[in-house]
């Protein structure tokens, strides 16, 4: 009875979990379904490095895409905060 407990915990926990993996052309991107707070699914993909930091030359200049490809999965590492977001009603 304890295994079957476990097997299904496990199932669960790897439901809530979903992963989803996209194809870009310099590599796999590892992401994950989330809900927002009026329960609608989206897939949430961060810290995706996009350009090269303005630093050095690269200040005050027209930021240039990052080339770099990707040899493993570019994976979620740690979760980012949302950023806070206050609205008035009328």
């Amino acid at each position: 009875m304890t295994k079957l407990i476990m097997v299904f915990i496990a199932a669960f926990v790897a439901v809530l979990n979903a992963e989803v993996i996209v194809t870009t052309p310099n590599g796999k991107i590892r992401g994950r379904q989330e809900y927002s707070q009026r329960k609608i699914s989206f897939y949430a993909f961060q810290q995706i490095p996009f350009a090269k930091p303005p630093v050095g030359s690269l200040r005050f200049k027209v930021s240039s895409i990052k080339e770099q490809n990707f040899t493993d999965f570019l994976a979620l590492k740690n979760r980012i905060s949302p950023t806070k977001s206050y609205s008035r009603k009328p």
